[in-house]
């Protein structure tokens, strides 16, 4: 039997709504990516009726002069053995650039959408990553986008995906290439 399954938002998971429950109910963990406007009403079946999506800013695409000045956009709220062995540099997007023909960083999009609801534990923030209770499970919410984030900034997102997924019981080859 699993214990994690993971939901593209994109899906219609009304079909499955029952099994869906009771995995939930039996202690299951299901990790919800990439959910939008367009996409909630394909799995608002199986979350809590107040669940809200707030849209991030774009990243500032300006070159940050000085190193010291690091404004993270993304942070870790606290401990949660989820987010084991993953520290806010992973969770800031920063890539190398040029600009106006200087060298200098710009923050990489790490997230359209945060979310927001009465029982939503946010993890970071904002929160992009969140959990809601469910039975004996939970529902992990992930709105990392992987893609850009393995495109950009390859190694602070190996570091994130590769922990993330060891933290859920998900075992990786240690050869795997993205």
């Amino acid at each position: 039997t699993y214990k994690v399954l993971f939901i593209d938002a994109s899906m219609n998971v009304s079909d499955n709504k029952t099994a869906l429950i009771n995995f939930l109910s039996a202690g299951g963990k299901i990790v919800m990516r990439e959910l939008t406007p367009e996409n909630i009403g394909n799995v608002s079946s199986i979350l809590p009726s107040d669940i809200n999506l707030k849209p991030l800013p774009e990243p500032d695409a300006k070159v940050m002069r000085s190193r010291e000045i690091c404004p993270i956009r993304v942070y870790k709220t606290g401990y949660d053995p989820i987010l084991a062995g993953i520290t806010n540099c992973e969770l800031y997007w920063r890539t190398q650039s040029t600009y106006q023909g200087r060298f200098g960083d710009e923050i990489a999009p790490i997230a359209a959408y945060s979310i927001t609801g009465s029982n939503v534990t946010a993890l970071t923030e904002p929160a992009i990553l969140a959990k809601i209770p469910s039975g004996k499970g939970e529902i992990i919410i992930d709105q990392i986008d992987w893609q850009t984030g393995l495109n950009r900034v390859t190694v602070n997102t190996s570091r994130f995906i590769r922990n993330f997924l060891n933290n859920l019981g998900i075992k990786m080859s240690p050869n795997i290439t993205y």
